[in-house]
């Protein structure tokens, strides 16, 4: 008497609010732990800004070999917890066959007053902002990608700009300042010229975000997260050039620097 008393009662509030849920359709018993990978676009930061230290993951767009640090995209896991479900399925081997068929029916029409049908098993609806409701199947990312503007478009740059460049991003290192014996006026008139040349790597950049429904009972591993991070690298850089860096041309490094005290000394 004590359990029809009170997991009655208990299983329509778990599945009332089920009912409310406006981003993932699932009805209880069985929660969904919704995660979602983001990959903002690239603030319109300057090259001599340093990524924040409260990013809980950031991976630079050039792979971290880039030497400027501006603003690293970050690739963002936010996991919502499922409610808590509180003894109602620990107890659900001693509720009646007629109670289990009066949340079968509860079930079906949950789905029903979405015009859904229920979906098989190992797979899950996912509703994604204004759009319709999509099944999918578990751990099955949806992936969508939205274009806005960033920087470090390099390949927008002519051949010489791009050389030009590479030289002048360790224009403050202390051992290129000792090796030229670099005044501070000089620096600073090297990172002018710097700046000028990252202002026209301004363009079209890709936001990736990769939607996921999966069971807690079957969360999704770091192998899984780590392959699907990969994937949304590998698709970043079919959508957008990535530039490999190599080492310095000291000896075109020379002709700039014999150009920025040539242009110093005129003024």
């Amino acid at each position: 008497m004590f359990l029809r008393k009170y997991c009655i009662p208990l299983t329509v509030f778990v599945i009332a609010i089920a009912g409310v849920s406006l981003y993932y359709l699932q009805p209880p018993p069985d929660p969904v732990v919704p995660v979602v990978i983001d990959k903002p676009v690239e603030p319109l930061a300057k090259p001599t800004e340093q990524p924040s230290a409260k990013a809980p993951i950031a991976e630079t767009a050039q792979g971290g070999d880039d030497r400027e640090q501006v603003a690293p995209r970050s690739a963002i896991v936010s996991v919502e917890k499922p409610a808590h479900s509180d003894s109602v399925r620990d107890e659900m081997g001693l509720i009646s066959a007629e109670e289990i068929d009066a949340q079968e029916k509860a079930r079906r029409a949950f789905y029903a007053s979405h015009g859904l049908e229920p979906p098989p098993p190992g797979y899950r609806y996912a509703k994604l902002g204004d759009g319709a409701p999509q099944l999918v199947k578990d751990k099955d990312p949806i992936i969508n990608v939205v274009w806005g503007e960033g920087y470090r478009n390099y390949h927008q740059l002519t051949a010489d700009e791009l050389a030009i460049y590479s030289c002048l991003r360790g224009i403050e290192e202390p051992s290129v300042i000792k090796r030229y014996g670099l005044s501070q006026e000089e620096v600073e008139f090297g990172l002018v010229w710097k700046q000028e040349l990252y202002e026209k790597t301004k363009g079209p950049r890709p936001t990736i975000t990769a939607h996921l429904s999966y069971p807690s009972s079957n969360p999704f591993t770091d192998e899984e997260e780590q392959a699907l991070r990969k994937r949304m690298r590998d698709l970043e850089h079919e959508l957008v050039p990535r530039h490999q860096w190599s080492d310095v041309d000291y000896d075109f490094f020379d002709t700039i620097i014999a150009d920025i005290r040539e242009t110093l000394s005129r003024r």
